[in-house]
Parts: C-alpha cells; structure tokens; sequence
C-alpha cells in the first residue's frame, strides 16, 4: 500500500513526464481536477475535514518538504460533525499544549450539540466560519505560502461519487468517490496517511480501510498498473495536539463565547 519516501519523489516525477498517463488518468476522473489543485506542481496532501495545525500537520508539512513537494490540504467540509470521531472533535475542541506540560481542551461553541449531523464547514464560531479559525491558528505555526496550500474538495468529491455508482438513496459516498481519490495519486500528487493507526483505530478505520479504501487501490492499480503514491505518515500519541502558539487564538474566541452566555 505504501511507497518509500524515500523514492516517491522521484516515481512522481517520472510517471509526471508520460502524457499518455496524463490523458488517462484525467479521463478516468470525468477531465476534473479538484477546484485549486495545482496541476503543474508536484505536492503532497494530506487529506482532512478541515485544514489546521495539529501537530500532525506539522510533521505532515516537514516530510513532505524533506522531500521536495509542497504540502497542501485538501479538506471535506460538506462531511457532517459527529461526536464520535476524534479528528472531527479535536476542530471544535482543540487540545492545546500549554507551558510546564499542560494540557487545555475547552469547547469554542457554548453548545456543540447544535452542531451534530450538520455540515463541518456550516459551523460557526462567534461569527467566524471553522476553517477562518483555524485558518489563524495554521498562521501561528506554518508560514503563510504554506499555511495559504487549502483547497475544499466537497463538490468533486460528490461529483466523482455519482460518476462511480452513487445515487441519492446512497447512504455513504465514500465507497463510490474515493477510485477517483485514488486515481489521483497514480499521477498528480503524493497522499500522505496512515492507513493502519491513527484515532479513529479503534472506532472503525479498519472497516473504512477494507471496504472503501483497498478496492479504490486495487480498481486503479488494476486498471493502470501502478500503484497510487501513498507515504506512510505513522500517527503517534499527540498528533492531534495543537502547539501551544496556537492557545491565544482559541482563548480569545472561546472567551467572546463565555461572554455571550453571561
């Protein structure tokens, strides 16, 4: 499943000089790249709800840059808030490291649960759209030519999920959308994850991994003969921490939410 980081480069740059893969890879994809993906750069993603500053966003844009490609973040807002997920969580509830090894996690809504089963990208903290929030936050830690690489993937997202298969009693997506993700490592980009741990190990990964993500690998593997560009981005207690940097900027919107509950 994984290509070595250590070659990656280097096989990204080879398949990117075959105009024949080109032209077959983007007809595979409907001729659409997501909207802002950069077509004449070779990056690497990392794919999440909402582009942040964790501290694994952190590690995800020093490899990458170890490497020579220009990380970016790809994000999924129309993917709906659930409780029960700890990445999607962690958006709204930031666990902030603090000086002499403190930890903070405070909500920065005065009621989440409002929040749940509605679009990640609808929510709203003191005015402020989520991805503004931690657009600030990602500021605090990354510069800004890398912390400005995001780009929302919803839209093509559900368009190559009804160019695979779904229909509108389809109950999840995934399965459908994600041959086209795929297939956009098999020419455009490096996929940075970690298919085998990370916090949702124990609430269902391995299902999602068996029933969505290996047949999209092995459809496009098949289908091209090469396997997608996948750099194995081992998770590890903290990643999803945010520096401490980034505590001013949650203390300040979690206090205006404070404020307006008194």
């Amino acid at each position: 499943m994984y290509t070595d980081a250590t070659v990656v480069k280097e096989e990204l740059s080879r398949r990117r000089k075959d105009k024949g893969l080109l032209n077959s890879v983007m007809e595979y994809m409907g001729g659409t790249l997501p909207e802002g993906w950069p077509e004449n750069k070779a990056i690497a993603t990392i794919n999440r709800y909402v582009a942040t500053a964790r501290v694994e966003d952190m590690v995800f844009a020093h490899s990458a840059a170890s490497i020579a490609l220009q990380p970016f973040w790809p994000t999924y807002h129309a993917e709906q808030f659930i409780l029960t997920n700890p990445e999607k969580v962690s958006c709204l509830r930031p666990r902030v490291q603090r000086p002499k090894l403190q930890i903070s996690r405070s909500w920065l809504v005065s009621s989440h649960e409002q929040w749940v089963g509605r679009p990640i990208g609808s929510i709203e903290v003191n005015g402020k759209k989520l991805q503004q929030v931690h657009d600030l936050a990602r500021l605090e830690v990354l510069s800004p030519e890398v912390a400005n690489n995001v780009f929302d993937v919803s839209s093509w997202n559900h368009e190559q999920a009804r160019r695979f298969g779904a229909t509108t009693e389809s109950q999840r997506l995934a399965p459908h959308y994600y041959h086209a993700v795929m297939g956009l490592y098999i020419y455009h980009g490096v996929l940075f994850e970690d298919f085998d741990g990370g916090p949702n190990a124990s609430s269902g990964l391995d299902g999602f991994v068996q029933e969505v993500v290996v047949p999209a690998i092995q459809s496009v593997a098949k289908l091209f003969g090469l396997q997608p560009l996948i750099v194995r981005l081992p998770y590890a207690p903290g990643f999803l921490d945010f520096p401490a940097p980034c505590g001013p900027v949650f203390d300040q919107l979690a206090e205006s939410t404070r404020s307006k509950r008194r």
